[in-house]
Parts: C-alpha cells; sequence; structure tokens
C-alpha cells in the first residue's frame, strides 16, 4: 500500500512540473511571436506617415522648380519680344505662387529681380552652390534670418546652346508645410510634435518653432549615425530605418527616419512605445496573472495523491500541450466539484481568454497593415502600395503579355483651392475626387492610389488602349462637372489634367511606365489642361 501512493505521489509530482513548464512556455512563445508582429507594423505605419509628410514637401518643392523651368523655357523663346517675355514670366509667377525670382550671371553674381514686393537676394553666389547646381540641375539650401521665417532658396542653371548662361533662383516659405506637419502629427500619431524634419548638418528645421532641438539632434546621432562620417551618407541615398530610445518627456519612443535624398532632408517620426505596444502590455499582463494561478494550482495540487486526481492532471496536461500546440479552441472535461475540477475550469476559462486576446492581436494587426498601404484622407492606396503592386502587373504583362495603361490624374490649379478656401476645403476636395474615381466602374483588378498632394494613379489591367482612353476621358468630365462648396457657402469648379501610358513589351520597369504618364501628363498641362494626353 504504501509503494502504491508512493507511485501516485510520483506521478503527480511529474504531471505538475509539465503543468508549470507548459503554462511558461505557452507564455513565451506567445508573447514573443505578438512582440515581432506588433513591431514590424507599428514601423510600417510610421514610414508610411513619413512618407506622407516628405510628398508633401516635394509637391511644394516641384511646383517652384517648374515654375522656374518654365520661365527659362519662355526667356529662350526666340519669337517672343522682351516685353512679352517679362509678361509671361510675371503671369507663371502668379498662377504659382511665385513672391520673386532673382536672375544671376554664370558667376554667380545678381544681375535682376522680378518681385512682387521688396525682398532681400544675396548679391553673389558662392561657387560651390553654382557648381551644385549644375552638376544636379539643381541646388536647395535652407533660408534663416532674424526677420522673415524660414525658407527654402531653389537654385535651377539656365542653359543656352548647351552652355550655362545664368542662374534662376526664387525662395519657399516653409510656414504652410510646418503647419501641415503639426496636423498629420495630431491626427495620425496623437501630439503635435512627434514629426520633425532634419537637415543635411542634423539640425530640426521643421516644424519652425521646435523647441527640443539639441535632444533631437542626440536622438539623430545616437540611433542613426553610430560612425564617424555617415551623416553625409544618410541624407544623399535613400535610407529607412527605426531605432528605440527613451524620451525624459515622453518616455519609451520608437523613431522611425527615411531619408529625402534630393534635399538632403530626412524626416523622423517618433511613436510613443505605450500606444505601440498597449494590446501586447496587456496580453502580458494577462499571462504573468494566468502563470501565477497555474502555479498556486501545482503547488496545492502537490499535497493532493489520489487516482482520481492523476487522471484529471493527465487531462489538464494534455489539454496544456495542446495549446502549446497553438490549439485555442481545446477544453478540459473534468466532472468534479473539487478543487481539480475548479482548477480545470481556470484552465478553460484562461484558453478563452488567450484565444481572445489572440484574436484582437490579430485584428489589431491586420488594422494597421490596411494603415500601413492606406492614404488616410481618402482611402484610397498609398503611393508604397500602388507602386508594390505596378511592378507585380509590369512583370506579368512582361511574362504572359497580358494589357496595362497606367493613367496619372493632376489637379489643375488646385493651390488656389487651398490659398483661397483652406486646406480642409482642399482636403474635402481630394476626398471628393477619390469617391469619383471610385464611381466611374473602376473593376477590383484595377489599381486606384492616392500618388501624392493632388496627384492620383490608376493601373488599368487587362483593357484596350481604347476603353483607357474612354475611362480617362469620362473621369476627366466627371470632375469638371463636380460642383464643390467651400465652408462659406462659395461653390466653385475644378478640372484636372490627366497622363495615360501602355504597356510595351519593352518596358520591363514601373518607373518606365510612369514616366510615359508623366510626360503625357506634362503634354496636357502645356497644351492648356483639362484635358487627356496619350504617350505610347
Amino acid at each position: 500500500m504504501f509503494k502504491r501512493r508512493k507511485t501516485f505521489h510520483e506521478i503527480a509530482t511529474a504531471t505538475i512540473i509539465i503543468v508549470v513548464v507548459a503554462v511558461l512556455s505557452i507564455t513565451y512563445a506567445l508573447l514573443n511571436v505578438n512582440t515581432s508582429a506588433l513591431e514590424l507594423s507599428a514601423r510600417e505605419y510610421g514610414i508610411s506617415v513619413a512618407e506622407n509628410v516628405s510628398y508633401r514637401i516635394f509637391y511644394e518643392v516641384e511646383g517652384f522648380e517648374t515654375a522656374l523651368k518654365q520661365i527659362t523655357n519662355i526667356l529662350n523663346s526666340p519669337g517672343i519680344s522682351t516685353t512679352e517675355k517679362i509678361e509671361l514670366t510675371k503671369a507663371v509667377m502668379v498662377l504659382e505662387s511665385v513672391d520673386f525670382i532673382a536672375v544671376f550671371d554664370e558667376k554667380g553674381r545678381k544681375q535682376d529681380v522680378v518681385a512682387s514686393s521688396a525682398i532681400v537676394v544675396p548679391d553673389v553666389l558662392s561657387e560651390k552652390v553654382c557648381q551644385a547646381a549644375i552638376e544636379k540641375e539643381r541646388y536647395y539650401g535652407l533660408v534663416v534670418d532674424e526677420k522673415n521665417s524660414a525658407r527654402l532658396g531653389i537654385l535651377i542653371p539656365w542653359w543656352r546652346r548647351d552652355e550655362i548662361f545664368a542662374f534662376l533662383y526664387t525662395e519657399i516659405d516653409l510656414s504652410d508645410i510646418s503647419v501641415y506637419i503639426k496636423e498629420i502629427s495630431q491626427s495620425r500619431l496623437g501630439a503635435e510634435d512627434l514629426i520633425s524634419v532634419f537637415d543635411r548638418k542634423g539640425n530640426v528645421v521643421l516644424p519652425l518653432e521646435e523647441t527640443r532641438q539639441e535632444f533631437l539632434r542626440s536622438v539623430l546621432h545616437q540611433g542613426f549615425i553610430t560612425e564617424g562620417g555617415r551623416l553625409e551618407a544618410l541624407f544623399n541615398n535613400n535610407v529607412v530605418a527605426a531605432y528605440n530610445y527613451t524620451d525624459e518627456e515622453k518616455g519609451k519612443m520608437l523613431g522611425v527616419l527615411i531619408s529625402m535624398p534630393d534635399l538632403s532632408w530626412a524626416v523622423f517620426i517618433q511613436q510613443p512605445y505605450e500606444t505601440v505596444y498597449w494590446s501586447l502590455g496587456r496580453m502580458r499582463r494577462l499571462s504573468i496573472l494566468v502563470g501565477a494561478l497555474s502555479l498556486c494550482f501545482a503547488v496545492f495540487l502537490a499535497f493532493v495523491i489520489s487516482k482520481y486526481i492523476t487522471r484529471s492532471i493527465a487531462k489538464l496536461t494534455h489539454g496544456i500541450r495542446q495549446v502549446a500546440n497553438k490549439n485555442f479552441t481545446v477544453k478540459v472535461d473534468v466532472q468534479s466539484k473539487t478543487e481539480i475540477g475548479e482548477l480545470a475550469d481556470t484552465f478553460n476559462q484562461m484558453v478563452e481568454k488567450l484565444n481572445f486576446h489572440r484574436k484582437h492581436v490579430e485584428e489589431q494587426q491586420k488594422k494597421l497593415k490596411i494603415l500601413a498601404r492606406t492614404d488616410a484622407l481618402t482611402g484610397l492606396n498609398n503611393h508604397g502600395y500602388f507602386m508594390e503592386k505596378l511592378t507585380h502587373e509590369v512583370q506579368q504583362a512582361v511574362r504572359d503579355g497580358s494589357l496595362l495603361s497606367v493613367m496619372i490624374l493632376d489637379l489643375d490649379y488646385f493651390k488656389r483651392i487651398n490659398d483661397t478656401y483652406g486646406h480642409l476645403t482642399g482636403d474635402r476636395v481630394l476626398s471628393t475626387i477619390a469617391e469619383i474615381i471610385k464611381e466611374q466602374h473602376i473593376r477590383k483588378t484595377d489599381i486606384t492610389a492616392r500618388y501624392g498632394g493632388d496627384e492620383f494613379c490608376l493601373a488599368l489591367t487587362n483593357i484596350k488602349a481604347p476603353e483607357a482612353r474612354d475611362l480617362a476621358e469620362k473621369l476627366r468630365a466627371a470632375i469638371a462637372d463636380r460642383v464643390f462648396s467651400a465652408d462659406d457657402g462659395t461653390t466653385f469648379h475644378i478640372t484636372c489634367s490627366i497622363g495615360l501610358a501602355q504597356h510595351r513589351k519593352d518596358i520591363e520597369a514601373p518607373m518606365t511606365i510612369l514616366k510615359l504618364a508623366d510626360h503625357a501628363l506634362y503634354e496636357a498641362k502645356s497644351a492648356g489642361r483639362n484635358r487627356v494626353k496619350e504617350k505610347t
């Protein structure tokens, strides 16, 4: 009899050890899986926000750069008188909201200034700046003085007969961009001061009233520049990086940095640790509680020796092994009102909670993935997801010869809407444009996206060229016919220009067909806007 009791005791002890180890293993494995998934989703979301900011900055800069190039084309036109050139130049400045144009000779010496008001322009440009503009076809530089807010200077070379003839220079007021950064930081991240823009020297240039410059510079150098001489490499190449750090004011943070090589700037996104890992923290606390309860039951069972308990613990052990194999639907059937029955009930409740929270975390992961590929304002796909899908469609077209058309839609004079009626009205216009695009019989196989700013892209699969042209024309007409309303009740119309490109057998890269569509868009703009142009 004594030996038989000893056998039961050994079996019960072994079963208890299995219970404890299995519970701890399940909790550890589950937490590790969720940590990795949430970190990846949070990083992708941060990159999405950073891309939105960089697209807005590039949109503003490209508008001014395009205006300067249009002016050089006007000044190089042989059949126009000097007076007409000046008038056309002023007209371009008004249309593109350019405050002034300064002309420097090939040595960088100021020759003339066309401005609507008194401005201060340097008399001489440095040789280094002129050489950089010639080599890169443009030069960007931050301009800061005590009297005015920070501005971005744009310098482009003026070529004549394949020789440098002069330089054109203007400046962009960064105040609107600073306000936009605060707004998107508040709406996407929950606070106004979680997005910053650095220049090549590691200084915070946006938002303009940044007061934590020294701390953010230290984060930049410690997290992303760990070796000497990497600063220029970071800002002159396409770089995406993430870094965990601690902010004395905000606590643990996840930082995401995306570089803007054309401007030698970088966008820095800060996400509070408690926001990113809220679901994970809740799961961790629950797992610790469940582990503690399981341990208490194990200690109690060590003192209970009976054949019935041994069989019940065997059932529990089997159930725990099922959970360890990620079977969260398992149920332990122990018909007893004793403590072992309560343990079985507690185990079943634990599995239900684990299953519930596992599903909750999976749902949150799916939502984060959708946010990472969706434009928050319009609900369309964002730039990054569009490029991913377009790459796949181009590869398929090359492989099996399927038809593919790419359309770039750009709103005409959209900046006037923002300047006249405000950015909220402008945002409503963009959302309405997205609804119009969805209404034009867009198929499930087609890819629609907000490419950036007021540009939209469509990739139309398995569609013939005439049908693509008809769809583009219907889309243009639908936008032109739509009546928009401002906050004060004022109604207005807006038009768009569309560039259309068809895939050819020799096109193997997505950027090639996009460039064709962009050239067609430029022709539509040059031809007077509110029209569709096609490149083959």
